[in-house]
């Protein structure tokens, strides 16, 4: 669910996101010295009045903790081909 705004290595982030204000960040360019705690905190609670929708309804706090490692921890450093192979699994 976040590629299609986040983007993701090797996938542009869909085109509707031109219109989107603010815009979302590409997560996978950060650079890997967020706080997880905060991290963790958005993506369960979103950020009102912004497109960043609440995943709390959809997740538990262990699958939310699990997506923020990823993000925070191993995303920026994923070469393409990597992250390919590793959505193919789900």
């Amino acid at each position: 669910m976040c590629t299609s705004c986040h983007g993701a290595p090797g996938v542009k982030a869909h085109e509707m996101v031109e219109g989107l204000y603010p815009k979302p960040p590409l997560m996978y360019k950060h650079e890997g010295h967020e706080d997880a705690q905060e991290f963790f905190w958005v993506i369960k609670n979103g950020i009102k009045l912004t497109s960043m929708p609440a995943y709390k309804p959809i997740y538990s706090d262990e699958n939310l903790w699990a997506i923020t490692a990823f993000v925070t921890e191993k995303l920026n450093k994923m070469p393409d081909e990597e992250y390919n192979e590793s959505v193919k699994k789900y």
